[in-house]
């Protein structure tokens, strides 16, 4: 599954390119206002291109896309992708390491929380 900022996107036409079907879109509080989330369900031998597609498309700062299934997540910044495995939290620091270069708060990069809780510092979504 992905999970991506509609808004993080520099053209979000790039969704209906990304392999896969769209699964919801939703509200979410983020930041100085509500953004939309939209979760697709990629199908695994399309998830490399989609993180390639995505790296290139998404704005410079502040934004991360993820894709992922139980075991690991690709935690997809501008022109970068880092792996996180589940349980391991030497993954997940080297992609919240990342993540701070392109100015994304650490309380949104729990990323091992989000195997089990997909926005764990996060209110409820509106629908």
């Amino acid at each position: 599954m992905a999970v991506i900022v509609t808004e993080s996107l520099k053209d979000p036409a790039l969704l209906r390119k990304i392999p896969g079907r769209e699964l919801k879109r939703y509200m979410l509080p983020l930041n100085d206002g509500p953004v939309e989330i939209t979760e697709l369900d990629i199908p695994r031998p399309a998830a490399h291109d989609a993180c390639l597609q995505l790296a290139a498309a998404l704005r410079p700062e502040g934004y991360y896309a993820q894709l992922q299934d139980a075991h690991i997540m690709y935690v997809v910044f501008p022109h970068t992708i880092s792996v996180v495995r589940r349980a391991d939290p030497t993954s997940e620091a080297a992609a919240q390491r990342v993540g701070t270069l392109f100015s994304i708060p650490l309380a949104q990069m729990d990323f091992l929380r989000m195997f089990t809780t997909p926005y764990p510092n996060a209110p409820t979504p509106t629908r």
